[in-house]
């Protein structure tokens, strides 16, 4: 087991499926989240601005949020909106990173859940097994 859910913590579990034995986690999963072999596994996919383009799978939950390290909501870019590469990002980008990813404006507002809430809300029976992130954002605090 990778991870487990502290059975202090305060968020509630999610009620996963009952055949659920491990769980991937895909944060940034854009619209190709890793997707569960078999019923035993239960993939989520955090994807905050191209959520609805998922298409449906057995055994895949999506959440349209970003994660961060803190809890709120935030203006998130956009990078090549209206391309099939679309990326998004919570950081500000500087000029030169404006002129070379096209940075598509206005930005889009989304909610941010913590890290710690996403790991808090599996299932203490369960194995976090597989964890994969793909986020663009702030690096440093002030």
């Amino acid at each position: 087991m990778l991870f487990a859910a502290s059975p202090a913590s305060r968020a509630a579990p999610l009620q996963l499926p009952k055949t659920a034995r491990t769980v991937f986690v895909n944060i940034g999963s854009h619209t190709s989240p890793v997707l569960p072999p078999n019923s035993s596994v239960v993939a989520i996919a955090y994807e905050p601005i191209v959520h609805a383009s998922i298409a449906p799978s057995a055994g895949l939950h999506v959440v349209p949020v970003a994660v961060s390290d803190w809890t709120g909501f935030a203006m998130m870019g956009v990078h090549g909106r209206f391309s099939s590469k679309a990326s998004s990002s919570l950081s500000v980008p500087t000029d030169r990173m404006r002129k070379s990813i096209r940075r598509d404006e206005p930005s889009t507002i989304v909610p941010v859940a913590s890290m710690s809430s996403v790991i808090e809300s599996i299932p203490a029976s369960l194995s976090l097994w597989f964890l994969k992130t793909d986020m663009q954002g702030k690096t440093q605090r002030p």
